[in-house]
Protein backbone atom coordinates (compact mmCIF):
# COMPACT_ATOMS: atom_id res chain seq x y z
CA UNK A 1 0.00 0.00 0.00
CA UNK A 2 1.11 3.61 -0.47
CA UNK A 3 0.43 6.08 2.86
CA UNK A 4 2.23 9.30 2.47
CA UNK A 5 4.01 8.08 -0.87
CA UNK A 6 6.07 5.56 1.19
CA UNK A 7 5.18 1.67 0.34
CA UNK A 8 4.08 -0.17 3.54
CA UNK A 9 3.01 -3.57 3.57
CA UNK A 10 -0.67 -4.77 4.78
CA UNK A 11 -2.33 -7.46 5.51
CA UNK A 12 -5.82 -8.74 3.03
CA UNK A 13 -8.00 -7.87 5.71
CA UNK A 14 -6.64 -4.02 6.68
CA UNK A 15 -7.35 -2.74 2.74
CA UNK A 16 -9.53 -0.35 2.11
CA UNK A 17 -11.74 0.64 -0.58
CA UNK A 18 -9.89 3.99 -2.70
CA UNK A 19 -6.25 3.09 -1.57
CA UNK A 20 -3.35 2.82 -3.97
CA UNK A 21 -1.83 -0.24 -4.04
CA UNK A 22 1.22 -1.46 -5.50
CA UNK A 23 1.53 -5.13 -6.60
CA UNK A 24 4.93 -6.96 -7.94
CA UNK A 25 5.67 -9.27 -10.14
CA UNK A 26 4.63 -12.97 -9.20
CA UNK A 27 2.08 -11.19 -6.58
CA UNK A 28 -1.63 -12.08 -6.40
CA UNK A 29 -4.33 -8.78 -6.47
CA UNK A 30 -5.46 -8.70 -3.15
CA UNK A 31 -8.59 -7.03 -4.62
CA UNK A 32 -10.46 -5.13 -7.43
CA UNK A 33 -9.23 -2.47 -8.89
CA UNK A 34 -8.25 0.09 -11.29
CA UNK A 35 -4.88 0.62 -12.95
CA UNK A 36 -3.59 4.07 -12.53
CA UNK A 37 0.23 3.39 -12.90
CA UNK A 38 2.29 0.68 -15.20
CA UNK A 39 1.45 -1.94 -17.43
CA UNK A 40 1.36 -5.34 -17.11
CA UNK A 41 0.12 -9.28 -17.76
CA UNK A 42 -2.36 -10.11 -15.72
CA UNK A 43 -3.05 -14.09 -15.58
CA UNK A 44 -6.89 -14.32 -14.69
CA UNK A 45 -7.04 -17.84 -14.74
CA UNK A 46 -8.60 -18.52 -11.21
CA UNK A 47 -11.45 -16.40 -12.78
CA UNK A 48 -11.93 -17.53 -16.20
CA UNK A 49 -9.51 -20.70 -16.56
CA UNK A 50 -7.66 -19.47 -19.33
CA UNK A 51 -4.14 -19.62 -19.02
CA UNK A 52 -3.17 -16.62 -21.60
CA UNK A 53 -2.52 -13.59 -19.23
CA UNK A 54 -4.61 -10.49 -20.33
CA UNK A 55 -2.62 -6.86 -21.03
CA UNK A 56 -3.77 -4.51 -18.59
CA UNK A 57 -3.03 -0.74 -18.85
CA UNK A 58 -4.13 2.39 -17.28
CA UNK A 59 -7.51 2.59 -15.96
CA UNK A 60 -8.38 -1.21 -17.41
CA UNK A 61 -10.24 -3.19 -14.64
CA UNK A 62 -8.60 -5.95 -12.60
CA UNK A 63 -9.88 -8.76 -10.32
CA UNK A 64 -9.21 -9.62 -7.03
CA UNK A 65 -7.00 -13.12 -6.96
CA UNK A 66 -5.66 -12.77 -10.70
CA UNK A 67 -1.77 -13.00 -10.53
CA UNK A 68 0.73 -10.34 -11.65
CA UNK A 69 3.40 -11.89 -14.20
CA UNK A 70 5.01 -9.27 -15.79
CA UNK A 71 6.03 -6.07 -13.93
CA UNK A 72 4.86 -3.48 -11.17
CA UNK A 73 1.52 -1.99 -11.09
CA UNK A 74 -0.34 0.58 -8.71
CA UNK A 75 -4.14 0.04 -8.82
CA UNK A 76 -6.77 1.80 -6.85
CA UNK A 77 -9.03 -0.43 -5.21
CA UNK A 78 -12.44 -0.55 -5.87
CA UNK A 79 -13.99 -3.35 -4.61
CA UNK A 80 -12.50 -4.82 -0.77
CA UNK A 81 -13.13 -7.87 1.84
CA UNK A 82 -16.55 -9.49 1.41
CA UNK A 83 -17.40 -7.54 -2.05
CA UNK A 84 -14.28 -8.62 -4.01
CA UNK A 85 -14.33 -11.19 -6.95
CA UNK A 86 -13.05 -14.22 -5.09
CA UNK A 87 -15.42 -13.71 -1.59
CA UNK A 88 -18.36 -13.58 -3.86
CA UNK A 89 -17.19 -16.40 -5.90
CA UNK A 90 -17.42 -18.30 -2.85
CA UNK A 91 -20.81 -17.11 -1.76
CA UNK A 92 -22.26 -18.11 -5.19
CA UNK A 93 -20.80 -21.72 -4.63
CA UNK A 94 -22.41 -21.54 -0.83
CA UNK A 95 -25.79 -19.71 -2.47
CA UNK A 96 -25.67 -22.90 -4.84
CA UNK A 97 -24.94 -25.52 -2.67
CA UNK A 98 -27.60 -24.34 -0.22
CA UNK A 99 -30.52 -24.15 -3.29
CA UNK A 100 -29.77 -28.06 -3.87
CA UNK A 101 -32.20 -29.95 -2.59
CA UNK A 102 -31.91 -33.67 -0.87
CA UNK A 103 -33.30 -37.10 -3.53
CA UNK A 104 -36.06 -38.51 -1.33
CA UNK A 105 -35.37 -42.25 -1.62
CA UNK A 106 -38.60 -43.78 -2.37
CA UNK A 107 -37.98 -47.22 -1.54
CA UNK A 108 -37.28 -45.97 2.17
CA UNK A 109 -40.86 -43.91 2.04
CA UNK A 110 -42.42 -47.03 0.63
CA UNK A 111 -41.23 -48.68 3.71
CA UNK A 112 -42.45 -46.94 6.32
CA UNK A 113 -45.85 -47.68 5.19
CA UNK A 114 -45.33 -51.43 3.98
CA UNK A 115 -43.69 -52.58 7.38
CA UNK A 116 -46.94 -51.96 9.50
CA UNK A 117 -48.84 -53.05 6.98
CA UNK A 118 -47.79 -56.52 6.77
CA UNK A 119 -47.40 -56.57 10.37
CA UNK A 120 -51.30 -55.64 11.31
CA UNK A 121 -51.96 -58.45 8.48
CA UNK A 122 -49.65 -60.70 10.45
CA UNK A 123 -51.77 -60.08 13.88
CA UNK A 124 -54.78 -60.00 11.80
CA UNK A 125 -54.49 -63.69 10.56
CA UNK A 126 -53.18 -64.99 13.62
CA UNK A 127 -56.83 -63.61 16.05
CA UNK A 128 -59.38 -62.86 13.36
CA UNK A 129 -60.39 -66.80 11.47
CA UNK A 130 -60.31 -67.94 15.41
CA UNK A 131 -62.70 -65.10 16.98
CA UNK A 132 -64.62 -65.73 13.84
CA UNK A 133 -65.00 -69.22 13.46
CA UNK A 134 -63.40 -69.68 10.45
CA UNK A 135 -60.11 -71.67 11.52
CA UNK A 136 -58.31 -73.26 14.74
CA UNK A 137 -56.08 -70.73 16.85
CA UNK A 138 -52.90 -73.31 15.96
CA UNK A 139 -53.65 -72.89 12.27
CA UNK A 140 -54.17 -68.68 12.23
CA UNK A 141 -50.87 -68.82 14.50
CA UNK A 142 -48.93 -70.62 12.45
CA UNK A 143 -50.22 -68.65 8.95
CA UNK A 144 -49.84 -65.06 10.82
CA UNK A 145 -45.99 -65.89 11.92
CA UNK A 146 -45.98 -67.17 8.71
CA UNK A 147 -46.90 -64.01 6.54
CA UNK A 148 -44.52 -62.19 9.07
CA UNK A 149 -41.83 -64.27 8.39
CA UNK A 150 -42.47 -63.65 4.23
CA UNK A 151 -43.31 -60.13 4.77
CA UNK A 152 -39.88 -59.14 6.59
CA UNK A 153 -38.67 -56.14 4.03
CA UNK A 154 -34.75 -57.17 4.22
CA UNK A 155 -34.94 -58.00 0.20
CA UNK A 156 -36.83 -54.59 -0.36
CA UNK A 157 -34.77 -52.38 1.78
CA UNK A 158 -31.48 -53.91 0.63
CA UNK A 159 -32.84 -53.96 -2.98
CA UNK A 160 -31.29 -50.09 -3.50
CA UNK A 161 -28.39 -50.00 -1.22
CA UNK A 162 -26.96 -53.29 -2.69
CA UNK A 163 -27.14 -52.09 -6.11
CA UNK A 164 -25.53 -48.42 -5.15
CA UNK A 165 -22.92 -49.64 -3.15
CA UNK A 166 -21.53 -52.11 -6.16
CA UNK A 167 -21.83 -49.72 -8.54
CA UNK A 168 -19.70 -47.55 -6.39
CA UNK A 169 -17.00 -50.20 -6.12
CA UNK A 170 -17.15 -50.86 -9.86
CA UNK A 171 -16.45 -47.09 -11.03
CA UNK A 172 -13.67 -46.52 -7.97
CA UNK A 173 -11.88 -49.92 -10.18
CA UNK A 174 -12.03 -47.47 -13.06
CA UNK A 175 -10.79 -44.35 -11.45
CA UNK A 176 -14.23 -42.42 -10.82
CA UNK A 177 -14.74 -41.44 -7.61
CA UNK A 178 -18.19 -40.86 -6.26
CA UNK A 179 -18.69 -38.86 -2.78
CA UNK A 180 -22.80 -38.86 -2.79
CA UNK A 181 -24.62 -42.25 -3.48
CA UNK A 182 -27.55 -40.15 -4.72
CA UNK A 183 -24.99 -38.33 -7.73
CA UNK A 184 -24.61 -43.05 -9.02
CA UNK A 185 -28.46 -42.30 -9.50
CA UNK A 186 -28.57 -39.39 -11.00
CA UNK A 187 -26.27 -38.88 -13.54
CA UNK A 188 -27.98 -41.96 -15.10
CA UNK A 189 -30.91 -39.56 -15.98
CA UNK A 190 -29.05 -36.54 -16.91
CA UNK A 191 -30.25 -34.99 -20.14
CA UNK A 192 -27.43 -32.23 -20.25
CA UNK A 193 -23.45 -32.35 -20.26
CA UNK A 194 -21.79 -28.99 -19.27
CA UNK A 195 -17.84 -29.05 -19.67
CA UNK A 196 -15.27 -26.20 -18.71
CA UNK A 197 -13.30 -25.99 -21.87
CA UNK A 198 -9.50 -25.78 -20.47
CA UNK A 199 -7.97 -28.34 -18.18
CA UNK A 200 -11.48 -30.64 -18.77
CA UNK A 201 -11.86 -31.23 -22.49
CA UNK A 202 -8.15 -29.76 -23.39
CA UNK A 203 -4.87 -30.37 -21.94
CA UNK A 204 -4.44 -26.82 -20.27
CA UNK A 205 -1.49 -26.05 -21.37
CA UNK A 206 0.08 -24.26 -24.74
CA UNK A 207 2.06 -26.32 -27.29
CA UNK A 208 3.48 -25.29 -30.72
CA UNK A 209 1.51 -26.11 -34.15
CA UNK A 210 2.77 -24.32 -36.34
CA UNK A 211 6.39 -22.44 -37.46
CA UNK A 212 5.79 -19.88 -40.33
CA UNK A 213 9.16 -18.28 -42.31
CA UNK A 214 8.66 -15.42 -44.47
CA UNK A 215 11.75 -15.20 -45.75
CA UNK A 216 14.04 -17.77 -47.49
CA UNK A 217 17.10 -16.45 -45.45
CA UNK A 218 16.22 -18.43 -42.51
CA UNK A 219 14.52 -21.87 -42.39
CA UNK A 220 11.69 -22.84 -39.55
CA UNK A 221 14.44 -24.57 -37.35
CA UNK A 222 16.50 -21.21 -37.61
CA UNK A 223 13.14 -18.89 -37.06
CA UNK A 224 12.79 -21.12 -33.74
CA UNK A 225 16.17 -20.89 -32.52
CA UNK A 226 15.85 -16.94 -32.45
CA UNK A 227 12.53 -17.18 -31.01
CA UNK A 228 13.81 -19.34 -28.60
CA UNK A 229 17.01 -16.82 -28.09
CA UNK A 230 15.20 -14.44 -26.76
CA UNK A 231 11.93 -16.26 -25.15
CA UNK A 232 14.23 -17.93 -22.42
CA UNK A 233 14.50 -14.57 -20.82
CA UNK A 234 11.18 -14.43 -20.29
CA UNK A 235 8.49 -16.03 -17.72
CA UNK A 236 5.67 -15.61 -19.88
CA UNK A 237 3.69 -18.76 -20.08
CA UNK A 238 4.28 -18.98 -24.24
CA UNK A 239 7.33 -18.07 -23.26
CA UNK A 240 7.79 -21.76 -21.43
CA UNK A 241 5.85 -23.48 -24.15
CA UNK A 242 8.21 -22.39 -26.87
CA UNK A 243 11.09 -23.29 -24.61
CA UNK A 244 9.84 -27.04 -24.05
CA UNK A 245 9.12 -27.21 -27.71
CA UNK A 246 12.78 -26.46 -28.10
CA UNK A 247 13.80 -28.72 -25.95
CA UNK A 248 11.27 -31.55 -27.65
CA UNK A 249 13.12 -30.55 -30.91
CA UNK A 250 16.61 -30.34 -29.03
CA UNK A 251 16.85 -26.74 -30.70
CA UNK A 252 20.01 -24.82 -29.24
CA UNK A 253 19.66 -20.75 -28.95
CA UNK A 254 21.99 -17.94 -29.60
CA UNK A 255 23.17 -15.86 -26.75
CA UNK A 256 21.85 -12.38 -26.82
CA UNK A 257 22.45 -9.07 -25.29
CA UNK A 258 20.38 -6.32 -23.70
CA UNK A 259 17.45 -9.29 -23.25
CA UNK A 260 13.90 -6.70 -21.71
CA UNK A 261 10.73 -7.35 -21.70
CA UNK A 262 8.60 -4.87 -23.39
CA UNK A 263 5.19 -4.52 -21.14
CA UNK A 264 2.22 -5.16 -23.53
CA UNK A 265 4.57 -6.13 -26.58
CA UNK A 266 6.39 -8.84 -26.05
CA UNK A 267 10.51 -9.57 -25.41
CA UNK A 268 13.29 -8.46 -27.51
CA UNK A 269 17.07 -8.84 -27.48
CA UNK A 270 20.42 -7.64 -29.51
CA UNK A 271 21.86 -10.46 -32.03
CA UNK A 272 25.22 -9.11 -33.97
CA UNK A 273 23.96 -5.93 -33.91
CA UNK A 274 20.41 -6.61 -34.76
CA UNK A 275 17.59 -6.44 -32.63
CA UNK A 276 15.20 -9.59 -32.27
CA UNK A 277 11.54 -8.83 -31.38
CA UNK A 278 9.13 -11.72 -30.53
CA UNK A 279 5.82 -9.51 -30.03
CA UNK A 280 2.25 -10.44 -30.75
CA UNK A 281 0.09 -10.45 -33.80
CA UNK A 282 -1.32 -6.95 -32.87
CA UNK A 283 2.13 -5.62 -33.43
CA UNK A 284 2.10 -6.26 -37.51
CA UNK A 285 0.72 -6.23 -39.91
CA UNK A 286 -2.14 -9.20 -41.07
CA UNK A 287 -0.80 -11.40 -43.25
CA UNK A 288 -2.75 -14.20 -45.03
CA UNK A 289 -1.05 -16.94 -42.90
CA UNK A 290 -1.62 -15.01 -39.52
CA UNK A 291 -5.59 -14.78 -40.43
CA UNK A 292 -5.96 -18.29 -41.31
CA UNK A 293 -3.77 -19.52 -37.69
CA UNK A 294 -6.19 -16.74 -35.66
CA UNK A 295 -9.40 -18.22 -37.52
CA UNK A 296 -8.44 -21.53 -35.74
CA UNK A 297 -8.02 -19.75 -32.43
CA UNK A 298 -4.37 -19.57 -31.96
CA UNK A 299 -2.26 -17.76 -30.38
CA UNK A 300 0.53 -16.21 -32.34
CA UNK A 301 4.02 -14.85 -31.71
CA UNK A 302 5.35 -12.89 -34.18
CA UNK A 303 9.29 -13.13 -35.07
CA UNK A 304 11.09 -9.58 -36.16
CA UNK A 305 14.39 -8.60 -37.03
CA UNK A 306 15.10 -5.06 -37.19
CA UNK A 307 11.45 -4.42 -37.18
CA UNK A 308 11.06 -6.50 -40.45
CA UNK A 309 9.19 -9.99 -39.77
CA UNK A 310 10.47 -12.67 -40.80
CA UNK A 311 8.14 -15.58 -39.50
CA UNK A 312 5.74 -16.55 -36.56
CA UNK A 313 5.02 -19.39 -34.43
CA UNK A 314 1.24 -20.61 -33.39
CA UNK A 315 0.50 -22.19 -30.70
CA UNK A 316 -2.85 -23.89 -28.80
CA UNK A 317 -4.02 -25.96 -26.34
CA UNK A 318 -4.59 -29.25 -27.34
CA UNK A 319 -7.87 -32.18 -26.91
CA UNK A 320 -7.43 -34.68 -24.76
CA UNK A 321 -7.37 -38.33 -25.71
CA UNK A 322 -10.45 -39.73 -26.19
CA UNK A 323 -12.56 -36.62 -26.30
CA UNK A 324 -14.03 -36.88 -29.55
CA UNK A 325 -15.01 -40.62 -29.26
CA UNK A 326 -16.48 -40.06 -25.71
CA UNK A 327 -18.64 -37.18 -26.53
CA UNK A 328 -19.87 -38.99 -29.60
CA UNK A 329 -20.48 -41.48 -27.19
CA UNK A 330 -22.86 -39.52 -24.74
CA UNK A 331 -24.64 -38.36 -27.95
CA UNK A 332 -25.46 -42.10 -28.69
CA UNK A 333 -26.57 -42.05 -24.97
CA UNK A 334 -28.83 -39.09 -25.66
CA UNK A 335 -26.73 -36.50 -23.55
CA UNK A 336 -26.88 -33.01 -25.06
CA UNK A 337 -22.95 -32.21 -24.50
CA UNK A 338 -22.50 -28.06 -23.81
CA UNK A 339 -19.47 -25.88 -23.70
CA UNK A 340 -18.95 -23.18 -21.42
CA UNK A 341 -16.36 -21.44 -21.18
CA UNK A 342 -13.92 -18.13 -20.02
CA UNK A 343 -12.42 -18.34 -23.98
CA UNK A 344 -13.40 -16.19 -26.34
CA UNK A 345 -15.45 -17.81 -28.70
CA UNK A 346 -13.02 -17.53 -32.10
CA UNK A 347 -10.00 -19.47 -29.61
CA UNK A 348 -12.68 -22.28 -28.54
CA UNK A 349 -14.54 -23.12 -32.05
CA UNK A 350 -10.91 -23.56 -33.06
CA UNK A 351 -9.83 -25.80 -30.52
CA UNK A 352 -12.91 -28.09 -30.25
CA UNK A 353 -13.36 -27.45 -34.43
CA UNK A 354 -15.01 -30.77 -35.53
CA UNK A 355 -16.98 -31.53 -32.10
CA UNK A 356 -20.53 -31.70 -32.28
CA UNK A 357 -20.56 -29.28 -29.59
CA UNK A 358 -23.05 -25.79 -28.49
CA UNK A 359 -20.44 -23.19 -27.01
CA UNK A 360 -20.80 -20.74 -24.72
CA UNK A 361 -17.66 -18.39 -24.60
CA UNK A 362 -16.33 -15.55 -22.84
CA UNK A 363 -18.15 -16.62 -19.61
CA UNK A 364 -17.36 -15.19 -15.93
CA UNK A 365 -18.29 -17.50 -13.05
CA UNK A 366 -22.14 -16.35 -12.50
CA UNK A 367 -22.65 -16.65 -16.46
CA UNK A 368 -22.01 -20.39 -16.01
CA UNK A 369 -23.83 -20.62 -12.71
CA UNK A 370 -26.85 -19.00 -14.50
CA UNK A 371 -26.49 -21.08 -18.11
CA UNK A 372 -26.68 -24.20 -15.57
CA UNK A 373 -30.08 -22.99 -13.89
CA UNK A 374 -31.83 -22.32 -17.02
CA UNK A 375 -30.64 -26.01 -18.52
CA UNK A 376 -31.81 -27.45 -15.11
CA UNK A 377 -35.33 -26.39 -16.31
CA UNK A 378 -35.40 -28.90 -18.76
CA UNK A 379 -34.15 -32.16 -17.53
CA UNK A 380 -31.50 -33.18 -14.96
CA UNK A 381 -27.69 -31.50 -15.97
CA UNK A 382 -24.27 -32.35 -15.27
CA UNK A 383 -21.61 -30.42 -14.96
CA UNK A 384 -17.74 -31.11 -15.89
CA UNK A 385 -14.87 -28.80 -14.76
CA UNK A 386 -11.61 -28.36 -13.03
CA UNK A 387 -11.13 -25.09 -11.86
CA UNK A 388 -12.29 -22.82 -9.27
CA UNK A 389 -14.38 -20.60 -11.74
CA UNK A 390 -16.06 -23.93 -12.30
CA UNK A 391 -17.00 -24.09 -8.84
CA UNK A 392 -20.33 -22.66 -8.44
CA UNK A 393 -21.56 -24.23 -11.35
CA UNK A 394 -20.71 -27.50 -10.19
CA UNK A 395 -22.57 -26.98 -7.06
CA UNK A 396 -25.56 -25.89 -9.18
CA UNK A 397 -25.93 -28.63 -11.25
CA UNK A 398 -27.66 -31.71 -10.65
CA UNK A 399 -24.57 -33.73 -10.37
CA UNK A 400 -21.27 -31.75 -10.12
CA UNK A 401 -18.13 -33.77 -11.65
CA UNK A 402 -14.54 -32.66 -11.08
CA UNK A 403 -11.46 -33.57 -13.23
CA UNK A 404 -9.02 -35.04 -10.74
CA UNK A 405 -6.11 -32.23 -10.96
CA UNK A 406 -8.84 -29.94 -10.62
CA UNK A 407 -8.39 -27.29 -7.70
CA UNK A 408 -9.46 -28.57 -4.18
CA UNK A 409 -12.56 -26.03 -4.64
CA UNK A 410 -13.62 -27.51 -7.76
CA UNK A 411 -13.21 -31.35 -6.11
CA UNK A 412 -14.69 -30.22 -2.64
CA UNK A 413 -17.66 -28.67 -4.74
CA UNK A 414 -18.33 -31.77 -6.71
CA UNK A 415 -20.26 -34.98 -5.94
CA UNK A 416 -18.20 -37.16 -8.40
CA UNK A 417 -14.47 -36.70 -8.95
CA UNK A 418 -12.51 -38.20 -12.14
CA UNK A 419 -9.58 -39.19 -10.46
CA UNK A 420 -8.23 -40.94 -13.65
CA UNK A 421 -8.14 -37.74 -15.70
CA UNK A 422 -9.74 -39.63 -18.48
CA UNK A 423 -12.79 -38.34 -20.62
CA UNK A 424 -14.23 -41.19 -21.40
CA UNK A 425 -14.58 -42.00 -17.67
CA UNK A 426 -18.04 -39.94 -17.97
CA UNK A 427 -18.75 -42.29 -20.40
CA UNK A 428 -18.19 -45.24 -18.18
CA UNK A 429 -19.98 -43.22 -15.09
CA UNK A 430 -23.24 -43.09 -17.18
CA UNK A 431 -23.17 -46.65 -18.03
CA UNK A 432 -22.81 -47.70 -14.71
CA UNK A 433 -25.24 -45.55 -13.41
CA UNK A 434 -27.71 -47.01 -15.62
CA UNK A 435 -27.33 -50.49 -15.04
CA UNK A 436 -27.43 -49.51 -11.43
CA UNK A 437 -30.50 -48.25 -11.64
CA UNK A 438 -31.80 -51.17 -14.10
CA UNK A 439 -30.84 -53.53 -11.24
CA UNK A 440 -32.74 -51.54 -8.78
CA UNK A 441 -35.68 -52.14 -10.15
CA UNK A 442 -35.08 -55.74 -10.94
CA UNK A 443 -34.14 -56.10 -7.52
CA UNK A 444 -37.63 -54.23 -6.13
CA UNK A 445 -39.79 -56.51 -8.57
CA UNK A 446 -37.85 -59.61 -7.38
CA UNK A 447 -38.86 -58.73 -3.76
CA UNK A 448 -42.23 -57.72 -4.17
CA UNK A 449 -43.30 -60.60 -6.36
CA UNK A 450 -41.33 -63.68 -4.07
CA UNK A 451 -43.45 -61.32 -1.17
CA UNK A 452 -46.84 -61.30 -3.25
CA UNK A 453 -46.37 -64.80 -4.30
CA UNK A 454 -45.58 -66.62 -0.74
CA UNK A 455 -48.18 -64.30 0.54
CA UNK A 456 -51.10 -65.76 -1.67
CA UNK A 457 -49.75 -68.97 -0.71
CA UNK A 458 -49.95 -69.18 2.75
CA UNK A 459 -53.43 -67.34 2.65
CA UNK A 460 -53.99 -70.15 0.89
CA UNK A 461 -52.57 -72.70 3.29
CA UNK A 462 -50.16 -73.88 1.10
CA UNK A 463 -46.94 -72.62 2.98
CA UNK A 464 -45.03 -73.43 6.36
CA UNK A 465 -42.67 -71.60 8.07
CA UNK A 466 -39.76 -73.19 6.79
CA UNK A 467 -40.79 -72.32 3.59
CA UNK A 468 -41.06 -68.49 4.91
CA UNK A 469 -37.81 -68.28 6.01
CA UNK A 470 -36.56 -69.39 2.64
CA UNK A 471 -38.80 -66.95 1.07
CA UNK A 472 -37.24 -64.34 2.98
CA UNK A 473 -33.89 -65.44 2.80
CA UNK A 474 -34.00 -66.43 -0.82
CA UNK A 475 -34.85 -62.92 -1.62
CA UNK A 476 -31.89 -61.46 -0.17
CA UNK A 477 -29.72 -63.52 -1.40
CA UNK A 478 -31.34 -63.23 -5.43
CA UNK A 479 -31.25 -59.48 -4.62
CA UNK A 480 -27.62 -59.47 -3.47
CA UNK A 481 -26.72 -62.09 -6.41
CA UNK A 482 -28.43 -59.46 -8.72
CA UNK A 483 -26.32 -56.86 -7.43
CA UNK A 484 -22.99 -57.77 -7.86
CA UNK A 485 -23.18 -58.60 -11.52
CA UNK A 486 -22.18 -54.92 -12.10
CA UNK A 487 -18.87 -56.06 -11.50
CA UNK A 488 -18.58 -57.49 -15.04
CA UNK A 489 -19.08 -54.57 -15.77
CA UNK A 490 -15.86 -53.44 -18.55
CA UNK A 491 -14.98 -49.78 -19.17
CA UNK A 492 -14.17 -48.57 -22.58
CA UNK A 493 -10.84 -48.18 -23.80
CA UNK A 494 -9.60 -44.84 -25.45
CA UNK A 495 -7.52 -45.26 -28.34
CA UNK A 496 -3.77 -43.87 -27.63
CA UNK A 497 -3.05 -43.00 -31.07
CA UNK A 498 -6.05 -41.19 -31.65
CA UNK A 499 -6.06 -37.82 -29.76
CA UNK A 500 -9.45 -37.12 -30.91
Amino acid sequence: MLKNNLVQKVKASEILKNQILLVKPSERFPADGIVVEGETSVDESLLTGEIIPVYKKINEKIVAGSLNTESSVKILTTQVGSEHSIARLIQLVQDAQGSKSKTMRSIENFSKYYTPIIFVLGILMAVLPPILGLGSWHSSIYKGLAILLIGCPCALIISTPSAIAAGISVATKFGILIKHASALEIIGRVKTMAFDKTGTLTEGKLSVTDVITFSDEYSENEILKLVLSVEQHSTHPLAKSIIQYGKEKNISFYEVTEAKTISGIGVSGKLNGQTILVSSLQNIEYTAESEALQKQGKTICVLSLNNKTVGLIALQDKLKIGVKHSLNDLKKLKINSIVLTGDNKASAQGILHGLDLEIKAQLLPEHKLNYIREFSQHGKVAMVGDGINDAPALSAADVGIAMGEGTDVAVDSAQIVIANKNISSLVSVVKISRKTLRLISQNIAIAILLKVLFLCLTLLGETTLWMAILADTGATVLVTLNSLRLFRFTAPVPNALNRN
